[in-house]
């Protein structure tokens, strides 16, 4: 489908001479406006045709005069001078931060209070590492021997073995 317009552009309509005159913005207004309208009534949509297929990159240009600028001139700002702060701007006071609550509980430096706080943390022992994650898991303090079903009779015959020898050597060492 096309868009083919049928019209060329006409200059602006004078206004009668009773109205009374109208600024340059009203002027391109009214101008811009009527102009569309004409250009809309008569244009027609139509699907294209080979022979009216217009050239690739052809544009029709619309020109719109303008008499005046509409950039009103307006008094320039007075400059701000540099304002120079000696103090760098704190923080707002809260009642309870966390900052101020950390520092009650270390204490003050060299105090016994901060020495504890630091041993707490070990920050005067290069070598220490955080604790693992299996550090948390709960298991016995004792070596765990995870045996299959079908082996326990043979590791409680070993067991029983080993422990009647043991035994026999106590006796043995007992009686000269």
């Amino acid at each position: 489908m096309a868009i083919h317009p049928t019209v060329s552009f006409a200059p602006p309509e004078q206004p009668p001479a009773a109205a009374p005159p109208l600024s340059s913005i009203e002027r391109v207004e009214a101008w811009t406006v009527s102009q569309a309208a004409d250009v809309l009534a008569a244009t027609s949509i139509s699907s294209p045709t080979p022979a009216e297929r217009p050239v690739r990159g052809t544009v029709d240009a619309i020109d719109i005069p303008l008499d005046e600028s509409l950039q009103a001139e307006q008094p320039p700002r007075p400059k701000r001078g540099n304002v120079h702060t000696v103090y760098k701007r704190r923080e707002p006071i809260r009642r309870d931060s966390q900052r101020r609550r950390e520092a009650l509980l270390k204490g003050k430096e060299g105090s016994r209070q901060r020495r504890r706080w630091e041993n707490d943390r070990l920050l005067s022992n290069p070598y220490a590492q955080p604790p693992l994650p299996s550090d948390w898991q709960v298991q016995p303090t004792y070596p765990r021997h995870a045996v299959p079903y079908f082996l326990a009779p043979l590791w409680d015959a070993e067991y029983a073995r080993s422990s009647s020898e043991r035994k026999k050597k106590m006796d043995e060492a007992k009686s000269p």
